[in-house]
Parts: C-alpha cells; structure tokens; sequence
C-alpha cells in the first residue's frame, strides 16, 4: 500500500491501477493526517478507475470538475465519506464499492452535495456499512441516481436533503431503480 495523497489537476488523463482487484491500494496514514486519498480538483475528462483507497478522511473527491468518471473503485474505512463530488457537474460515479466509511454528520458512501453539483450520473454502485448509503445535499437539479445496491447503512440507504432545486431550468433530480434493503430508513 502507498500512503500518498494524490492531487490531480490536469485534464483527459487515464489513472488506471493495472492489476487484479483490491491490489493497488491508497492508504491513508490516519484520517486525521491525511485529507484526501485522490482529489481530482477542476478537471475535465478524468478516468480514475481500480484502486483501493482508505483511511483517508475522503477516499475520492471531484471538486469543481465535469465530465470525470470514477469507476470500479473501491473505498472504504474512510473517517467522512468513501467518494464525494463537489460543485461538480456532468461527471459519471459507476462500478464502485463503498463501505465501511464512518459518515461523521451525513456523508458516508457517496456523497454529492454543491449548488453546482447538476447532471452527475450515480450508477450501479454498492454501498454498505457506511452511515448514509448515497447522499444528495444541496445540489443543483438532473442528477440521475439509479441501479445502485445499498444495504446494512446506519441511518439510511437514500438520502435527498435540499437537492434538486431548479432555479436554473433544471427538471429536479431521478433516484430510480435502486435495491435498497436492510437500512434504518
């Protein structure tokens, strides 16, 4: 495992850990130390795909960044949230597995939150054990989340707090066509 903080700025780039799953790892020293496992930060065209992240306080972020895709991922044991996109927009979260993150507060799985968080695509993830399975807050309108699995969540497999809102001519945002079972709410 590597125990480096990842910062990545520059935009069409393909990050792919090239070995079986669960191989390359990013682990973090502490979540106290250590703030962001990998932090894509005003990208565009952004491929980050097959790593394991955790004890990071974030596993994975895309911050003022669109048309990313985080993809077959795998974060766990993070101290707030496995993967959040922030103010972000147009940008694809499939494939990934997201358990165990602790969730201080609400975050815990995947967490999109942000004004400008409008047309993300929340697909065919997993997430379990963490406080809040998927978590909107605050977000802009047309994120679509559908066809993810989320189980065994502290508090709730869904979360949709203040999000949606279409001040900009959006149309609100789809949760469908999820599995969720055995959460709180």
């Amino acid at each position: 495992p590597s125990a480096e903080a990842v910062l990545i700025t520059k935009n069409d780039l393909r990050i792919e850990a090239q070995a079986a799953p669960g191989e390359v790892v990013l682990q973090g020293t502490g979540p106290t130390d250590q703030r962001v496992g990998f932090r894509l930060l005003n990208t565009s065209g952004v491929l980050l795909q097959g790593f394991t992240v955790l004890q990071f306080r974030i596993g994975i972020v895309v911050e003022t960044g669109s048309a990313n895709t985080v993809r077959k991922n795998v974060t766990t044991q993070n101290q707030i949230v496995g993967i959040e996109v922030f103010n972000s927009n147009a940008n694809v979260v499939e494939q990934n597995i997201s358990s165990l993150n602790a969730g201080i507060r609400f975050p815990g799985g995947v967490f999109v939150a942000g004004p400008q968080a409008t047309g993300n695509i929340i697909r065919h993830n997993q997430t379990s054990g963490n406080r809040i399975g998927i978590h909107l807050n605050g977000t802009g309108p047309d994120n679509v989340v559908f066809g993810n699995e989320t189980f065994d969540n502290r508090l709730a497999g869904f979360s949709l707090l203040r999000s949606g809102q279409a001040e900009t001519g959006g149309t609100g945002n789809v949760v469908s066509g999820n599995n969720s079972y055995r959460n709180p709410d």
